[in-house]
């Protein structure tokens, strides 16, 4: 039956879409003669909800020529016409107010005449205009076809959900194999510096400071590198449904305002200004806080690329009824009107003249958005070109009950690591 090859959610969104093209009432009726769906002026009827209202035996189902007929008396203008698929037949289409003149049955019939016994699918449907048959509309692309594909749904399900794994296991894999290494080089460059600080000769002082120089190129690429890959998984792993907030209760003011004071340290050789304020000293919501740091820190990061030397960043943390917003505001180079709704999109940057000093993959602030949208968010930015940005973000003002946290996993870098991460593309 129909109703064992289509999801009635489908079945509805495809007879949604027809009676808005076609403005008469239809259902989709099982081989018993009930109502699987249906479409009216009343809006969408449901087999379990509207069953004992439309009832059809098969006895109510009549052939006449070349289409059928629904005779009980509830139904008297209601056309049924088979849907097969090859040879089964596995329902009916129930058109309601179909014919209303004999001279408008004729010219259907012609319309939907057909050579074999019944009417293999659903191909043409009258439409009406003030009684009168307008026009014809095509049912076969919109229905019968998306039924077909349907009888081997269950296939391609399956084929999809082991994709699905082997994609997942990749990444996992790709996760360990860039890390992993990364993880190495930089220990290893911790060490060197550690060796190379000790030593106080004044002759082998000055190799020291080359060395220190090299080591330290050497490891900001290995941040850039460590970064590019961390946006890559997880902006995959987003794309999956595979990354994984958790929440914790946590203070929203103390995380914006420790982030903001570790890039002051870290950008101060820029000469630009931040500013930290707030409404509030203390709000507890619900959120995983190094996802919120990894947000606050590439706005930050994306702020201070774009703000010329003695330029000034502003961040505030002000409390609403229903939620808590964020703003970073910045006076760099601003953003053009029309790439505004560009910028949360993979692979975009406002402008490309500044490679050299506003390095990146353009992938950071599509997954900042997906981050947000994650914790129930929205994210939006104000700009005008030449005179700066400003990025909105709106958290819901909501907490965990007690015992409720599913905060069970382990930072892979600490604060202060993910700053030098954060800002290994931004050459001062």
């Amino acid at each position: 039956m129909l109703k064992e090859l289509i999801e009635l959610e489908e079945i509805q969104s495809l007879m949604v879409k027809l009676y808005s093209i076609v403005g008469i009432s239809h259902s989709i009726l099982d081989l018993e003669g009930n109502l699987i769906i249906g479409i009216g002026e009343k809006g969408i009827y449901k087999s379990e909800d509207y069953r004992q209202c439309f009832i059809y035996n098969k006895e109510d189902i009549k052939k006449e020529g070349d289409y059928f007929l629904l005779t009980c008396e509830q139904c008297t203008k209601k056309i049924a016409m088979p849907i097969k698929v090859k040879e089964e037949t596995i329902g009916y289409v129930a058109i309601e107010d179909f014919f209303t003149k004999q001279e408008d049955k004729e010219y259907c019939k012609s319309c939907i005449k057909q050579d074999s016994e019944y009417i293999d699918y659903v191909e043409k449907i009258p439409v009406l205009d003030e009684e009168q048959v307008k026009n014809i509309i095509t049912y076969k692309k919109e229905l019968i076809e998306f039924i077909i594909n349907n009888k081997i749904a269950s296939n391609v399900s399956y084929q999809e959900k082991t994709y699905e794994k082997l994609t997942h296991k990749f990444f996992a894999n790709l996760s360990h194999e860039f890390r992993t290494p990364l993880t190495i080089i930089l220990s290893s460059l911790y060490m060197c510096e550690s060796s190379v600080k000790d030593t106080k000769d004044n002759i082998d002082g000055l190799l020291n400071l080359k060395v220190c120089t090299y080591l330290k190129n050497i490891k900001k690429n290995a941040y850039r590198l460590l970064r590019l890959v961390n946006n890559l998984i997880d902006m995959t792993k987003i794309d999956c449904g595979q990354l994984i907030l958790f929440k914790e209760n946590n203070d929203i003011v103390s995380i914006v305002e420790n982030i903001t004071l570790k890039v002051a340290k870290y950008v101060s050789k820029k000469n630009i200004d931040i500013t930290f304020d707030t409404d509030i000293e203390e709000k507890i919501i619900a959120c995983d806080k190094e996802k919120i740091e990894r947000v606050i820190l590439n706005l930050l990061s994306n702020a201070v690329k774009f703000t010329p030397k003695g330029g000034s960043i502003f961040v505030q943390v002000k409390d609403g009824n229903d939620f808590v917003r964020i703003l970073v505001e910045d006076t760099g180079i601003g953003i053009p009107e029309k790439e505004k709704d560009l910028i949360f999109q993979p692979f975009v940057q406002v402008d490309k003249s500044l490679s050299r000093t506003a390095e990146g993959s353009g992938v950071g602030l599509p997954i900042i958005k997906s981050l947000v949208e994650m914790h129930k968010g929205i994210i939006w930015v104000e700009s005008i070109w030449g005179k700066g940005s400003k990025f909105f973000i709106e958290l819901p003002n909501v907490k965990l009950e007690e015992n409720k946290s599913n905060n069970m996993k382990t930072r892979f870098c600490g604060e202060e690591e993910n700053t030098h991460i954060e800002f290994s593309d931004i050459y001062f």
